[in-house]
């Protein structure tokens, strides 16, 4: 049996003081007043000797095709990785700023914070590298103790989802490296603000830091591309 490692690690992204925030509906030209939560990109690696897969998760409501694809060809040649072994997810949050136009009026691109982004991934994925560590995986999920939202639905059942599912990895001292975690509930929490939020993403990150129940937590967010390039 071949020998498994993962790494996790995570940094702030800077979001440029002025940049447009995206989302919450078409041209409203918010723009970034100060900071309510850092945005984060997270990195977790998984590496069997042979091959080493990357996901790469930012605080960011969407990511283009073009974007990834340079991005995924500078990480295989610095890190010497399978390009179809890079996988890009972005949380959604509404309150970040954009490296692509997720659509037209819902913010644009900014030049500035796609270069912190490229840097910060980087530097975010050599820092996961460079922690791998055996470790073992436990998989599951839990109920949630009240309904959270609703679907846009005129049917019975708006609830938008009954459990939260988790990957956490578990170091041979019983310490939690990094635990996965998804909810599948819309990332709209603090209104029209023109302060950067990783919405509730991000609260649930870092209260999960907080109550020391993982060291790095990796909301897994909406599918921003895929392992394989189209």
């Amino acid at each position: 049996m071949s020998r498994v490692t993962v790494g996790a690690a995570e940094n702030v992204i800077e979001v440029p003081l002025f940049a447009e925030l995206g989302g919450y509906g078409p041209f409203l030209g918010r723009r970034n007043i100060g900071v309510r939560d850092n945005l984060y990109c997270r990195v977790l690696t998984v590496n069997n000797g042979t091959r080493r897969n990357v996901i790469v998760v930012s605080d960011i409501i969407s990511s283009g095709q073009v974007q990834c694809r340079l991005m995924r060809m500078q990480l295989a040649e610095e890190f010497a990785l399978y390009p179809e072994s890079i996988m890009f997810m972005g949380t959604h949050t509404h309150s970040g700023a954009c490296i692509s136009c997720c659509d037209v009026g819902y913010g644009d691109e900014n030049a500035e914070f796609y270069d912190n982004w490229k840097r910060t991934v980087r530097k975010t994925v050599r820092d996961a590298i460079n922690s791998e560590e055996e470790v073992t995986a436990l998989a599951g999920k839990a109920t949630i103790r009240k309904a959270l939202g609703k679907r846009r639905t005129m049917g019975k059942d708006q609830h938008t989802d009954p459990e939260i599912r988790f990957v956490k990895f578990v170091r041979k001292d019983g310490s939690v490296k990094t635990l996965v975690h998804n909810h599948a509930m819309h990332g709209v929490v603090f209104g029209r603000q023109r302060y950067v939020s990783a919405d509730w993403m991000g609260e649930a990150n870092r209260l999960i830091k907080e109550r020391a129940m993982a060291e790095i937590p990796i909301f897994w967010g909406f599918l921003m591309n895929i392992f394989r390039s189209i």
